[in-house]
């Protein structure tokens, strides 16, 4: 009864081994297993849990390993089921990230950004979830004590024999280690695929980055033309509108031609001149 309010209340993950039962609190797996029975907790809505939960039982219940344990069957199937879960959302992660990553390569909008924040915000939930299930594992297997616990159906037959060879650490648990490696390994490996897609994202931002950094120092530099461009109009303004006005100015007889007869006035090359240092 206290393992099963531990099990409603937990929210990480892990693989507790006790006397006489095994704890297992991975989700979407939550389940006690004893020597002769398993007791599976489905939290609502993830129904789809079952189907290679109850797979993996049919096909085990008719050739079933006699050398292997009750407990260790049952383990497996929830290890399995945890894998395929796991596999499921991994693969809906990448065949997401695939498919936003080529539209948004192409072409940039809110919706596709939008969906790279929410992708990224599932593919870290995955990967907490996958990476706390390896880590729940393998906490159990640096634990030689834990290891030794898991063999209920031999603590039930022979309570005395299974507690000497316990107490003089001449137990193997050989069998536990690799059925626990296998499925560990298989986590890492998801946790590697889930990071390598995660790594991907980082490499579009990036690019994004640097298409948006390229389009704003173009735009820079089109303000800076449009700037010199306008100073050049102004100052051609200034000049036409000095030798336009209707008072006498002075310069209306100037004899002073530094460019030859015919060419500009020596008030008109310091008036362009003025203009154009200020451009500059």
């Amino acid at each position: 009864l206290r393992d099963i309010r531990f099990l409603q209340g937990v929210s990480e993950p892990a693989l507790l081994v006790r006397r006489g039962a095994i704890v297992v609190c991975l989700d979407p797996v939550n389940a006690i297993i004893t020597h002769r029975a398993g007791f599976l907790l489905v939290p609502d809505g993830a129904d789809r849990v079952l189907e290679p939960l109850l797979a993996k039982v049919r096909e085990g219940s008719g050739d079933e390993d006699p050398g292997m344990p009750f407990e260790f069957f049952v383990l497996e199937a929830l290890l399995v089921t945890l894998i395929t879960s796991h596999m499921h959302d991994v693969r809906e992660c990448t065949s997401e990230a695939k498919r936003v990553l080529q539209h948004i390569r192409k072409t940039i909008s809110s919706r596709l950004l939008n969906s790279v924040l929410n992708l990224k915000k599932r593919i870290n939930e995955v990967f907490d979830a996958v990476k706390g299930a390896q880590e729940a594992i393998e906490a159990v297997q640096r634990d030689d004590d834990a290891m030794a616990l898991m063999y209920l159906t031999s603590m039930d037959r022979d309570p005395q024999g299974y507690y000497a060879r316990l107490k003089s650490k001449t137990w193997s648990t050989e069998q536990a280690e690799l059925l626990l490696d296998s499925y560990a390994l298989e986590l890492c490996a998801m946790g590697t695929q889930l990071d390598l897609v995660d790594k991907e994202i980082e490499a579009t931002e990036s690019l994004l980055k640097f298409k948006l950094d390229t389009a704003r120092n173009t735009l820079i530099k089109v303000d800076v033309t449009f700037g010199i461009v306008s100073m050049w109009l102004a100052a051609c303004s200034l000049i036409a509108g000095y030798y336009g006005m209707n008072f006498q100015n002075g310069h209306m007889l100037d004899t002073d031609f530094p460019l030859g007869p015919g060419g500009p006035s020596g008030i008109w090359l310091k008036v362009a001149g003025i203009s154009g240092g200020l451009t500059v």
